[in-house]
């Protein structure tokens, strides 16, 4: 039922993009809410910030502690990658976005959902709408349709510690844009 991300949604922070973690084939949007990625790199200046080669883009935001709940419209895209990292994870690296590695993840490829853990069953109806749900001292992650308000996936008890960042990732070009929805009214 949707009762649960009702009462999620009263941990609402305002999350928005940061360009200086973009890798050069994302596209961010004016207002730093929507993300797509591009056939071409852009020319931008290379910085230890900057994910390359990683399709990914950071929220700006920082998490040391506290409950914190965001939405994204992934709308009929067959694949994306959502969820945290901790801040100082390597940006330059090829390597798996695990959890070993300081990712926590949900990956959507298609019709699988997968962490860095496992695999999990397909879906046959993908939400077109995914609420993520920080609660850092308790060490969980979850991940939520918030078309129906179901469970997607959880991580339990994360020894979480530093500073947290929300992940994007449009993994492969799609017309349609990952958009981050404005706390208040609107999308």
């Amino acid at each position: 039922s949707m009762g649960l991300v009702e009462t999620l949604r009263r941990f609402r922070g305002d999350v928005t993009l940061d360009p200086d973690t973009a890798n050069p084939e994302l596209i961010l949007s004016e207002d730093r809410r929507s993300v797509q990625r591009g056939d071409l790199r852009q020319a931008l200046p290379d910085s230890p910030e900057r994910f390359d080669p990683g399709p990914c883009v950071l929220g700006q935001e920082r998490f040391t502690s506290g409950r914190h709940y965001w939405e994204v419209e992934v709308g009929d895209r067959t694949s994306w990658a959502l969820g945290v990292c901790r801040e100082n994870v390597n940006r330059k690296e090829k390597g798996e976005l695990s959890a070993g590695n300081g990712f926590w993840i949900l990956v959507f490829l298609g019709s699988y959902y997968n962490s860095s853990e496992r695999a999990l069953a397909p879906l046959r109806d993908p939400p077109r709408r995914v609420g993520i749900f920080l609660d850092y001292e308790a060490g969980h992650l979850s991940f939520y349709s918030a078309t129906d308000g179901s469970l997607l996936f959880i991580f339990p008890e994360i020894p979480f510690s530093g500073t947290l960042r929300p992940l994007f990732s449009p993994l492969s070009s799609s017309p349609t844009p990952m958009t981050i929805c404005r706390p208040k009214g609107g999308s």
